[in-house]
């Protein structure tokens, strides 16, 4: 599927050359910043900076979810629309979950002159979505709020990348970011478990800038991570280099705050910017680590640290990895070779584990139509990899 500000663009796979064509189509509600997700018979439009009116009263940033299904003809209509409980809530969907069952949406909380985090937890019940549940996630005074979740059987996670760190550093807690783990204890209670963090965690990190769970496992992204390196071992404690990121997995069912490994980009001295790990995605083989925000510099001799920058590159990357010996090692980075800067390859992804094949969003790149070839536009474009086609590579 692809969704523009009021049309959504659905695609089936023809079966003659297993090519994606367009099969329907529906028009949507005028939106900002819409996201679609297909979810058994129905389709999901989330939109976190939607404005509305109500009363009279304008509410910004307010957020909206719609739901979509089939009628008896055949035609896409609009189920339902989810608002913010109260209008004190704003960015409703800046992070979210669908299942079959249940909806987990992330809002903020503005309340006199604090700011909260709140898990919205809805269930389905009578072909009707149901509020059934809220997790107040920070009450911390002007705390920078959570921005991600993830759910997996009965574990829920809950990323907060500004909040402060489990761990004190230089005798006290720092914003370095943490993931807090709740556990479904009755059909509809939470409890909280316990807290993720790092050992040797800095100021600059952002534990937590993205979550992905499967089996006993949690994969969390810390995008701004930083990275010492020499450029003969690439990894020392002399040196460094800022906001590379790095991937971290931990085990859910054990009482460890800590993880079981980090990962980091195994071309970390020529990566520099807020980008491994700022997507990742974790399945029973494959790890996927999103980076769409670069820039890179070549490593030259009696040369400044800070001259060696290069220009900056947007145009985005995955790394795969893969499963070895309960450890995960690096695969294959996939980075075809027409993007251009600001493509923002790796924005979003997913990976059907019964085709083998990762679908990859770039929100950015430019399209020439051939009706109007002196005409960029920025329309995006959706990549497909077969996953048993790759092969193991060195960026």
């Amino acid at each position: 599927m692809f969704v523009n500000e009021k049309k959504i663009y659905i695609y089936e796979r023809n079966t003659i050359d297993k090519a994606w064509i367009i099969k329907d189509s529906i028009h949507c509600k005028p939106l900002t910043h819409p996201k679609v997700h297909l979810q058994g018979e129905r389709i999901f439009v989330i939109d976190k900076d939607h404005w509305y009116k109500k009363n009279g009263k304008e509410y910004r940033y307010s957020g909206i979810i719609i739901s979509y299904v089939k009628n008896e003809h055949g035609k896409w209509v609009e189920e339902q629309i989810l608002l913010p409980p109260k209008m004190q809530y704003n960015y409703f969907g800046e992070s979210y979950v669908i299942n079959d069952s249940n909806i987990y949406v992330w809002a903020q909380k503005i309340a006199d002159e604090d700011i909260y985090s709140v898990v919205f937890i809805y269930k389905q019940e009578v072909n009707k979505w149901m509020l059934t549940d809220s997790i107040i996630t920070s009450k911390e005074p002007w705390e920078s709020p959570s921005r991600s979740i993830n759910t997996k059987g009965d574990f829920l996670s809950i990323g907060c990348p500004n909040c402060k760190s489990i761990n004190k550093i230089f005798g006290r807690k720092v914003f370095g970011g943490k993931v807090d783990i709740y556990k479904k204890t009755e059909a509809t209670n939470w409890t909280y478990q316990k807290s993720l963090g790092l050992k040797n965690g800095e100021s600059d990190d952002k534990i937590g800038s993205a979550l992905s769970m499967y089996d006993n496992q949690i994969a969390v992204g810390n995008r701004d991570r930083n990275i010492a390196f020499h450029k003969d071992t690439m990894m020392s404690e002399k040196g460094g280099y800022s906001d590379v990121g790095s991937v971290c997995i931990y085990n859910l069912n054990d009482s460890s705050q800590h993880p079981v490994q980090e990962l980091f980009p195994v071309d970390a001295s020529r990566l520099k910017g807020r980008g491994f790990g700022t997507r990742v995605l974790l399945t029973k083989e494959y790890l996927f680590v999103g980076v769409n925000m670069l820039t890179t510099f070549h490593l030259e001799e009696n040369i400044d640290l800070d001259l060696r920058y290069g220009p900056q590159e947007s145009e985005g990357a995955i790394y795969v990895y893969k499963k070895e010996n309960n450890l995960w090692t690096f695969f294959q980075k996939i980075k075809p070779k027409d993007l251009k800067p600001f493509d923002q390859f790796g924005i979003s992804f997913s990976f059907n584990s019964e085709l083998n094949e990762l679908i990859v969003g770039a929100n950015q790149q430019e399209n020439y139509p051939s009706s109007f070839p002196e005409e960029s536009l920025d329309s995006g474009k959706v990549y497909v990899f077969r996953l048993d086609t790759l092969v193991s590579t060195q960026p």
